[in-house]
């Protein structure tokens, strides 16, 4: 769980640092805007599948929602 807060906060970090705006992330307009615009989408799955194998009690203590997250509803 500390591994994907870290990412998270590593990743805003980086956003922020970059000046990457949401036009920039949607319609990369250069290749480093679409290599930055993947490395993200890939950080975001890898949160995503993690948090999909943790245990209720772990997402209910920080407030995070299954629902939408591999099937579950």
């Amino acid at each position: 769980m500390q591994a994907m807060g870290d990412l998270i906060v590593e990743t805003q970090g980086q956003i922020e640092r970059l000046s990457i705006t949401e036009q920039r992330f949607k319609s990369p307009a250069t290749d480093a805007d679409r290599l930055f615009s993947g490395a993200i989408m890939g950080r975001v799955l890898r949160v995503a599948e993690e948090a999909g194998s943790l245990s209720d009690e772990a997402l209910g203590h920080y407030d995070f929602e299954r629902r939408g997250h591999k099937g579950h509803s």
